[in-house]
């Protein structure tokens, strides 16, 4: 009977996903599409990309590669495009990235002042330990190119997770297409220029999903969720899905010998005490060092994400005006206020709907902001990457639908639309930027190229 409730829950799951996926698909290319005229060239222009990927598919699937050299041609292969792209255009950190990177220098040279007296780092200390990562990396070389390079190797270490990820979670043939789209996605590429912390976070995410499937230990899990913790706060959200997870898993399993739950608690408990642990010791090491006042627990700001996030007049993103709020009243009544005005801003129900609708198409379907990060702009490049995301956010519609039905490693590949079900219920209610697609790129690229691999069998089937 369990079984049952749990198959019919899960179906219900995958038909939700399709259903946002599509919304998503629909709206991003309303984003590239103007006028009836445009609109039927940038179809044409979309189903030759798509062709384009499924003939890549069909010479992938082709290929006899060695299981033994492939990791490696994965892996130089993204790292050579990425390095490309490091060396034939100068990035230079802008906003928030500058702030962070003039910082490290700042470190490097011995001179604790700017980390001490910048507002910034009091309302959002979280940003300490990448800070720290980039002044150690400084050390060593104050050119930029060397945090690049090593951006680029991380980037490249994404890629082949991506790949080990998606053959455990589907197969090969799907691995070796989510491989060729992590490889050549221009965001994923140009991001390696760009010195964010969401690279280094992402890396240890996917290799937390990684130790996850090949059924490593939880300590280990936990302390790589701990790592991206550090870096990026957005590690509790994939601890939180890998717990919703385990309960899943212990249902649909259906026993519930003394032995088998005393697995699954303490397995959740390993998870629990080892991602904590990195944070106390992380905390611990920081506040001794004079790096900072208060533990990474402490967020001096926590409402300022939700008052941006209901702000009708910015749409849900940047606030100038509740930015200046929050820098001129941090350390008087800020808190007090914000719930105030976060009241008021929810009050009328139906404006609060519009906002999330609103929302949910900037956050999920606007072209990708990576070409402002790097403040470089390529026509041709910037229409491919919103071609390609197009073609992600409907392959993946697919890949759901066929989900519904198709219970592949169901009890394992249910991770995925949990993690993203999180994060898109977490950013109707919060601050959003195009920027924090990057982090779940990966997660659609792999659905996305299951779709691949249901489409292209149905095409060999005819």
């Amino acid at each position: 009977m369990n079984r049952k409730i749990l198959n019919t829950g899960t179906s219900f799951i995958w038909i939700i996903i399709c259903c946002l996926f599509l919304f998503m698909g629909i709206s991003a290319f309303e984003y590239i599409s103007e006028t009836n005229n445009i609109f039927i060239i940038k179809i044409i222009k979309a189903l030759a990309l798509l062709f384009i990927l499924i003939l890549g598919f069909s010479l992938l699937k082709s290929m006899k590669l060695s299981s033994n050299y492939l990791p490696y041609i994965i892996f130089f292969s993204a790292f050579f495009l990425r390095l490309l792209f490091i060396l034939n255009v100068n990035v230079i950190p802008i906003s928030d990235f500058k702030l962070l990177h003039d910082t490290a220098i700042s470190l490097a040279n011995g001179d604790m002042e700017p980390l001490s007296n910048e507002v910034y780092y009091k309302l959002w200390n979280y940003n300490i330990p990448f800070t720290l990562f980039e002044a150690l990396i400084i050390k060593i070389s104050d050119n930029i190119l060397l945090l690049q390079l090593i951006n680029a190797l991380l980037s490249s270490g994404i890629v082949l997770l991506i790949y080990y990820c998606s053959r455990i979670l589907f197969n090969e043939k799907t691995a070796l297409f989510s491989t060729f789209l992590a490889i050549i996605f221009p965001p994923f590429i140009i991001y390696s220029g760009i010195l964010t912390n969401q690279t280094i976070s992402i890396f240890f995410i996917l290799l937390a999903l990684y130790f996850f499937l090949k059924n490593k230990s939880f300590s280990w899990i936990g302390l790589f969720i701990g790592i991206a913790q550090i870096f990026r706060p957005i590690g509790t959200i994939f601890l939180f899905a890998f717990i919703i997870l385990l309960i899943y898993q212990l249902i649909y399993d259906n026993k519930y010998s003394l032995k088998f739950v005393k697995i699954k608690l303490l397995n959740s408990l390993k998870l629990f005490l080892s991602y904590h642990f990195i944070l106390i010791i992380t905390s611990l090491v920081l506040i001794k060092g004079g790096f900072s006042e208060n533990s990474l627990y402490h967020n001096a700001s926590s409402n300022y994400k939700f008052l941006v996030g209901v702000n009708y007049d910015s749409k849900g993103g940047y606030s100038a005006e509740d930015s200046h709020l929050l820098f001129s009243t941090y350390d008087k009544n800020f808190e007090e206020y914000s719930k105030e005005l976060i009241k008021i801003r929810i009050e009328d129900k139906l404006k609060l709907t519009n906002l999330f609708e609103e929302k949910f198409r900037i956050m999920w379907a606007s072209p990708d902001s990576t070409f402002y990060w790097a403040d470089w702009y390529n026509n041709n490049l910037i229409s491919l990457t919103n071609y390609m995301w197009v073609i992600i956010l409907f392959l993946a519609s697919f890949a759901s639908l066929r989900l519904v039905n198709n219970k592949v490693n169901e009890k394992i590949v249910l991770y995925l639309p949990i993690v993203l079900g999180l994060f898109i219920g977490t950013y109707f209610l919060i601050e959003i930027q195009s920027r924090y697609r990057y982090e779940l790129y990966p997660f659609f690229i792999i659905i996305a190229s299951y779709g691949m691999f249901e489409l292209y069998q149905l095409i060999e089937k005819k």
